[in-house]
């Protein structure tokens, strides 16, 4: 069972009880073609130095990262839920489970009573 463990440091870490390796990738076609994974390539690797191993991946400086996201402040006052979920999606956010936890904990449906009398108020 293969254990993963980061390190985020200013020198490189190293095992002092395992194997330190570096699997060549350079003559492996399959990784090339699609055909064989880098996982694998690294797992038969520590296999065959008695599954017993460290491997960096990445060794370098942490890159910069900035995410930008889209404001959705104009929608805080929204009432019309077509209209939130219009905005949330013209902006980039897809229904994906996090967020339809969300919308289904603090968007409450009308009652079926509420929904009539809006109706025959028209």
């Amino acid at each position: 069972m293969p254990i993963r463990a980061y390190f985020l440091a200013s020198t490189a870490m190293r095992s002092t009880n395992y194997t330190m390796l570096t699997p060549d990738l350079t003559d492996d076609e399959g990784l090339f073609l699609g055909t064989r994974s880098y996982e694998s390539v690294v797992t038969n690797a520590v296999d065959d130095a008695g599954g017993r191993a460290f491997v960096t991946d990445y060794l370098g400086t942490t890159p910069t990262l900035s995410l930008e996201i889209a404001s959705v402040e104009d929608l805080r006052t929204t009432a019309d839920v077509k209209v939130f979920l219009a905005g949330l999606q013209s902006r980039g956010f897809t229904g994906d489970s996090q967020l339809l936890s969300l919308l289904g904990r603090f968007i409450r449906r009308r009652s079926a009573r509420s929904r009539r009398c809006s109706s025959t108020a028209s």
